[in-house]
């Protein structure tokens, strides 16, 4: 496995959050609240719940990014498979891109972190591992998310 440092993660995290705020308005509000309240949805239900939640309301016909504000879903769905992905140490060359990332595409060579923590030869610590590096690097892109992207109205949420 590889070892992450947090420097790592805020990098990381700063990179995808850039990537957003240069997305309309109303994509950058949902991400932003889908960052601010996932923590608490993986640690109430857990990280495969919470990726399934993005992948239902992001991706239709299985692997097609919903367009619109709902896309934010996908986006973060995609962004957190590369980061995790990277941290067990399952893309050690760095070449795993978020465009190619959906649901149910862990053949071909590409990781799905749903799939992975779905399967049966995953172990607890390997789930425990994604989960500790998904929360640690969501604390990262929420501050980065308060901090860039346009905040949701009180109603928006």
């Amino acid at each position: 496995m590889a070892i992450m440092y947090d420097k790592d993660r805020a990098a990381d995290a700063w990179k995808r959050v850039r990537e957003i705020a240069s997305k309309d308005e109303e994509l950058q509000k949902r991400y932003r609240s889908q960052v601010r309240s996932g923590p608490a949805m993986i640690q109430r239900s857990g990280l495969g719940q919470f990726l399934a939640f993005l992948a239902s309301k992001g991706f239709e016909n299985g692997d097609q990014e919903v367009k619109g504000k709902e896309g934010a879903n996908a986006q973060l769905y995609r962004h957190l498979t590369c980061w995790v992905a990277k941290a067990l140490g399952h893309d050690p060359d760095n070449r795993l891109r978020p465009e190619n990332i959906a649901p149910g595409r862990s053949q071909n060579g590409q990781f799905d972190l749903l799939a992975f923590l779905l399967n049966s030869s995953t172990t607890l610590e390997q789930t425990m591992h994604a989960t500790t590096e998904a929360l640690a690097w969501m604390r990262w892109a929420r501050r980065f998310a308060d901090s860039q992207l346009t905040m949701p109205e009180a109603n928006d949420e």
